[in-house]
């Protein structure tokens, strides 16, 4: 009897050991799968979290792209400015007054007058001379009185063609005044336009950082 209780005994110690035994076999393993999806978890949120850093920097670099456009584009700009600067105020000040100023007026001021001042003088000469020769001169006289009167209306004319072309040649410039006008305020208007473009461009990209701050908190906060 003794003998049997004894064994009876061994085999409950044992039957409780081996339960025991796999108990903590049962446990540790149930620590390694949990200790081993923390790991994959803690990879998994590294992963994504060196993603969104990559697409952090091509955001940046692609605002850098944006940033140096912008950059060039107000560079077009000042270079447009420039050149209307150059262009346009050059050819107004520059182009039609010197030949109304110094085209016409040297033929009228010097053309006309010596043919005058010069060609009627012959007669008071002839006239001083004698008695005899004054019908012989009084004719040569008339016929270059004739001509002076002559020369005189050609002058004329020649003023009055002058004056008509220097006319025609400022109707000629406020017409050539007036597309270039036109050309500087179309310009100023895609300026504008350019101008507005970009101040979107800017708003957006402030509003897309604001976000991007936003998520980077969210992921600490996890």
């Amino acid at each position: 009897m003794l003998l049997q209780q004894q064994q009876q005994q061994q085999q409950q110690q044992q039957h409780q050991q081996q339960h025991r035994q796999h108990q903590q076999q049962h446990q540790q393993q149930h620590q390694q799968q949990q200790h081993q999806q923390q790991q994959q978890q803690h990879q998994h949120q590294q992963q994504h979290q060196q993603q969104q850093h990559h697409q952090h920097q091509q955001h940046q670099q692609h605002q850098q792209q944006q940033h140096q456009q912008h950059e060039h584009q107000q560079q077009q700009q000042q270079q447009q400015q420039q050149q209307q600067q150059l262009t346009s105020p050059r050819e107004l000040q520059l182009g039609a007054p010197q030949g109304v100023q110094l085209g016409a007026p040297a033929e009228v001021q010097l053309g006309a007058p010596e043919e005058v001042q010069l060609g009627a003088p012959g007669a008071p000469e002839g006239v001083q001379e004698g008695s005899e020769e004054t019908d012989a001169k009084r004719c040569i006289n008339s016929s270059s009185n004739s001509s002076n009167s002559s020369s005189s209306s050609n002058s004329s004319n020649s003023n009055e063609n002058s004056s008509s072309s220097r006319s025609s040649t400022s109707s000629n410039s406020s017409n050539r005044q007036q597309p270039k006008q036109q050309q500087q305020r179309n310009q100023q208007r895609q300026q504008q336009q350019q101008q507005q473009q970009q101040q979107e461009q800017h708003q957006q990209h402030q509003h897309h950082q604001q976000q991007q701050q936003q998520q980077h908190q969210q992921q600490h906060k996890e």
